[in-house]
C-alpha cells in the first residue's frame, strides 16, 4: 500500500495496541518516504454497548498519527 502511494503524502492513524508496532511502521514508511513524523495522542476507547469496560485500563491507548512526506 505504501508503494502504491509513494508519490503522495501519507497520513495514517494507528492505535498503539495494534500490530505491527510503531517502530515497524516507521521502518516500512521510510522505505518509500524520506521524512516520517509520528504524533502521539492519548486516547480512550469507549463503546456504547460496553459500559462495564469504560474504566478498564485496556481501553486507554495512544493514537499515532504518521505523517510521511
Amino acid at each position: 500500500l505504501f508503494l502504491l502511494y509513494k508519490d503522495s503524502t501519507i497520513v495514517l492513524s494507528y492505535s498503539s495496541n495494534s500490530e505491527p508496532t510503531q517502530e515497524e511502521l516507521v521502518t516500512m514508511l521510510e522505505k518509500y518516504k524520506s521524512n516520517v513524523e509520528v504524533v502521539s495522542i492519548d486516547h480512550r476507547y469507549s463503546f456504547g454497548n460496553q459500559q462495564h469496560k469504560i474504566d478498564d485500563n485496556k481501553n486507554s491507548v495512544f493514537e499515532y498519527i504518521f505523517i510521511a512526506t
